[in-house]
């Protein structure tokens, strides 16, 4: 625009050769500006220059589903034969069963994983549960003693008490045969 204002202005001065090429370098800039902004469009939308050619081409078309090549819709079979034989197909075929089997030895690794640590886990908790039930059964044992020793010492207690009281205790005759 400013080009173009330029030359005007240089024409209105009677410098028409300067104004021709004020002109001249505005055309290119245009010229340089479309294809840029053809360029930026294009770079936005990758796959657009493959659409176009899509659409250039009137015949039906559809993408193989193992490379992703266009291929005619009703194609001579000895072309589709060829493409399925191709490098390109076979080594996107190639990846595509390497990544499957990836997919399902991690899987199997994960799902052992799972396992394990599930196992793990019960072992633990049984180990606990059976630590906790000795702790327990020492408790009951200690609980137990303990009780004995008290009516050992009531016993005996009671026993010098009567003792000193002057009672004889019977429990302790056995009769003799």
């Amino acid at each position: 625009l400013f080009l173009i204002l330029k030359a005007e202005a240089l024409g209105a001065l009677g410098k028409v050769d300067e104004a021709k090429e004020q002109v001249r370098q505005a055309d290119k800039f245009k010229q340089e500006r479309a294809a840029l902004d053809r360029l930026l469009a294009q770079s936005a939308n990758p796959t657009s220059h493959i659409e176009d050619l899509a659409n250039q081409l009137s015949k039906p078309m559809e993408v193989c589903q193992v490379c992703g090549c266009f291929m005619l819709v009703n194609d001579v079979q000895q072309r589709i034969d060829d493409h399925y034989a191709g490098k390109q197909h076979m080594a996107y075929a190639r990846i595509r069963a390497t990544i499957e089997e990836m997919d399902r030895k991690r899987e199997e690794k994960r799902k052992g994983k799972i396992e394990r640590e599930d196992k793990e886990r019960k072992d633990r908790e049984r180990k606990e549960r059976d630590d906790r039930e000795r702790r327990n059964e020492r408790d009951r044992e200690r609980e137990r003693d303990r009780d004995r020793e008290r009516d050992r010492d009531k016993d005996r207690d009671r026993r010098r008490d009567d003792r000193d009281r002057g009672y004889v205790c019977h429990h302790f005759l056995v009769p003799l045969i």
